[in-house]
């Protein structure tokens, strides 16, 4: 399992198989040309209830969960458990 965190506290275990994912890197790659690949992204990497709580995470008092955060969390996720980037869970 591999740990990855936001920088607003947010972690979540993944594990090591979520990452080897043709999909999810094709995906990745291609949320700059298109923004609503996030939502597979997020799915794919978090699963339902990983992305629900997330959500959670995010929510405002007002009970929406804005899509700027949305993005921003998913892609420090990312850069989290990226290779040749140091996960919560690996040694500094």
């Amino acid at each position: 399992m591999i740990t990855a965190k936001t920088d607003s506290g947010f972690e979540i275990e993944l594990n090591d198989a979520a990452l080897d994912d043709a999909e999810l890197l094709e995906a990745i790659v291609d949320m700059e040309a298109d923004g609503t690949k996030i939502f597979f992204v997020a799915d794919r990497l978090l699963g339902k209830e990983g992305k629900k709580k997330l959500y959670d995470h995010l929510r405002t008092p007002e009970g929406r969960v804005p899509v700027e955060a949305f993005g921003s969390a998913v892609g420090e996720l990312i850069r989290s458990v990226s290779p040749g980037k140091n996960s919560v869970s690996s040694p500094n």
